[in-house]
């Protein structure tokens, strides 16, 4: 656990600074941020900029926070007043401008003060206006809310599918409640999906993602994979999943969301093999067919790719992306229509790189039918400055020729080891690995560095 300190002490260091050592604002502010990091102290949380030191009797930011809490504070049953959704208004202003804002309402108890709005709260306006505040609130401030704060979210989420602003609301309180507290999943949640009158499955999807996160540092072993097998097992997360890309596959947003969760819970062969037993493969080519010679939905290409590399764990799930109608081919088309995108070649030479390991066959359909090395050289080209694409280009080749030697020829007709040195020049370190074991297997000249020399305790590097 990082140390932290409140607002206060950090002011109390910065006045010191100005009155005592006569200091400019940036400078006591700048020394007061030096002390405490050489101490140690995590400052994310306290407000570091000058301004706000400039003039000792402004103490606006505190004010408006204090301001806006005491109006909360003196809030009742009876909401009439318009006032104070433009109070509500004004503290959701000041959360997003950053987290030490957010920090500072926390310190007053924002948190307690807007459950209970939020459970007296009887007007659709307000009540809209209170989660949306929430919602702005509670991001990056996982340890305010408690267990009954997300039970309350998640029964809020339940009655408010016909509603689409509590609902969006509802599952961001749910999403940032779980951000590093990974903790809390529900099935109520997650059956929302069955309703396809609720257009809300990006929102719900990004929750998923956020329960199977492995982000807190404060317990020892994470669980996400335990989550992970949870949520599609006992939940049927995948099914639902896909029946939701079935019904919103015109939908590029939501279609991109659902590629992302569908990736995040593939943590094992069998959560792989229940998306490819329903069918999950065939709705993802669909899904690619109808973008075929476009590239206006390129954040949609990439997730379906990255969906397909993370299936590509099972060797079983390989072959029937292979044995689909068109399937190889269509990863290799959609990667040269979309070229001069740096992010979708990388993941494209990494899905080939995928298919080709350890299956000769893959690697030869690749080059004799898809005329895979055409694009990957192209891309190495075009991208000549981008270290992950010659990296995951440097992969692809790797793996195609490494089982199927009468290859080689095809590649190196292209001048691929000159573009392979050119990578190798550039970016060094960054890829040698890869772009040494391609050169190495296309037959080329290498030169391998003995990385420990010496035995024993006179090993040297």
């Amino acid at each position: 656990m990082g140390k932290y300190i409140t607002q206060e002490t950090f002011d109390n260091v910065v006045w010191e600074n100005i009155k005592e050592f006569e200091m400019s604002s940036k400078e006591a502010v700048k020394d007061a941020v030096e002390q405490f990091l050489a101490q140690g102290v995590d400052l994310s949380k306290v407000l570091k900029d000058a301004k706000y030191y400039e003039n000792q009797n402004d103490d606006s930011i505190k004010m408006e926070v204090q301001t806006i809490m005491d109006t909360l504070k003196n809030a009742n049953q009876n909401f009439n007043d318009a006032s104070l959704t433009k109070t509500l208004c004004n503290f959701k202003n000041i959360c997003d401008t950053g987290l030490p804002e957010r920090c500072l309402f926390s310190e007053l108890g924002a948190c307690k003060i807007l459950m209970q709005l939020i459970s007296f709260a009887s007007k659709q306006v307000l009540l809209d206006a209170l989660l949306e505040t929430f919602a702005a609130y509670v991001n990056q401030q996982p340890d305010v809310v408690d267990e009954d704060d997300i039970k309350v979210f998640i029964s809020l989420f339940q009655g408010s599918c016909q509603n689409i602003v509590d609902s969006v609301s509802c599952s961001e309180l749910t999403f940032y409640s779980c951000y590093k507290r990974p903790y809390y999943y529900s099935w109520e949640i997650i059956s929302l999906f069955l309703d396809e009158t609720c257009n809300l499955v990006t929102h719900v999807c990004r929750v998923l993602c956020a329960l199977v996160r492995d982000d807190d540092v404060r317990v020892p072993f994470g669980q996400s994979y335990q989550h992970a097998l949870s949520i599609c097992k006992d939940c049927l997360a995948i099914q639902i999943l896909l029946n939701s890309l079935q019904t919103w596959k015109s939908d590029e947003k939501v279609c991109s969301e659902i590629f992302v969760c569908l990736s995040t819970l593939c943590v094992c062969e069998d959560i792989c093999m229940q998306v490819s037993e329903a069918n999950g493969i065939i709705l993802v080519f669909d899904v690619f067919v109808n973008r075929l010679n476009t590239n206006k939905k390129s954040h949609l290409i990439k997730s379906g790719l990255q969906l397909l590399k993370c299936l590509c764990g099972s060797d079983k799930i390989k072959r029937q992306i292979m044995e689909y109608d068109g399937g190889a081919q269509m990863v290799v088309e959609l990667m040269e229509q979309n070229i001069s995108n740096p992010d979708i070649c990388e993941i494209a030479c990494l899905l080939i790189a995928s298919l080709a390991l350890r299956h000769a066959e893959h690697g030869r359909k690749m080059v004799q039918e898809c005329n895979a090395q055409h694009v990957i050289c192209k891309a190495m080209v075009k991208h000549l400055q981008a270290a992950p694409v010659q990296r995951a280009c440097g992969m692809a080749i790797r793996n195609v020729i490494s089982r199927n030697e009468n290859l080689i020829d095809c590649f190196l007709e292209l001048d691929v080891e000159i573009l392979l040195r050119k990578a190798l020049e550039i970016h060094k370190e960054k890829c040698r690995d890869e772009i040494v074991y391609a050169l190495r297997d296309l037959r080329c000249s290498v030169q391998l560095r003995e990385m420990w020399t010496g035995t024993g305790k006179n090993l040297n590097q």
